[in-house]
């Protein structure tokens, strides 16, 4: 019987990924393009998301050579837009099921996300990247074992859902089931086939 529902927020919570629109944004700015941007930030990404370097540092290695100054990066990196129909059906779930914010996420995102009144309250627990030291894509038994542990459940009681295929492969591994997130209508549909009462 599934008794926690376990989330990753940017692409599932979040509207779309962080780091694209990020790259399209910035990337235009600087006259460097997206793609060549989205590269700066993808080789100093898992530092960042580890909590093994500053929001300034990052900034520097990312933007070094380009005219963007720290509050600008600093306030796109940390800019997102949530996906409302997500929140409502989490609050919904809630009422039944134990539910856990997982999330590769870095300290200028996570202050804003304390800031926003809209995710107070919605999660049992949370647990971050940048403060486990440790990323779903590189750690994902460890990570996941480490949170397992912490909310005392079973993987067989669990569901973890995210964007990132290979974000679902150790979670699966260790027993938990998965979902691809790609809309909320095929959410709602792998949910109830596990046996998750979803409200329509």
């Amino acid at each position: 019987m599934i008794k926690t529902l376990i989330f990753d927020f940017a692409g599932v919570i979040t509207t779309a990924a962080l780091f694209p629109r990020v790259a399209e944004i910035l990337g235009s700015r600087t006259g460097i393009g997206k793609k060549a941007f989205h590269k700066r930030l993808k080789v100093h990404e898992p530092e960042y998301l580890l909590g093994h370097c500053t929001t300034r540092e990052f900034w520097k290695a990312v933007c070094k050579g380009t005219d963007i100054s720290y509050p600008e990066f600093a306030t796109e990196i940390s800019s997102y837009q949530l996906n409302e129909e997500m929140l409502d059906l989490i609050k919904k779930l809630k009422d039944e099921y134990q539910i856990i914010l997982l999330s590769d996420n870095y300290d200028a995102l996570l202050r804003a996300m304390s800031k926003d009144r809209k995710l107070q309250g919605v999660f049992d627990h949370v647990y971050y990247s940048h403060q486990l030291h440790m990323v779903k894509m590189y750690d994902g038994d460890k990570i996941f074992n480490q949170v397992l542990k912490k909310i005392k459940a079973n993987p067989n009681e669990c569901v973890f859902v995210d964007d990132k295929e290979i974000n679902l492969i150790a979670a699966k591994g260790l027993g938990i089931q998965t979902i691809l997130f790609r809309n909320i209508n095929q959410l709602k549909e792998e949910l109830a086939e596990l046996g998750v009462k979803v409200q329509h």
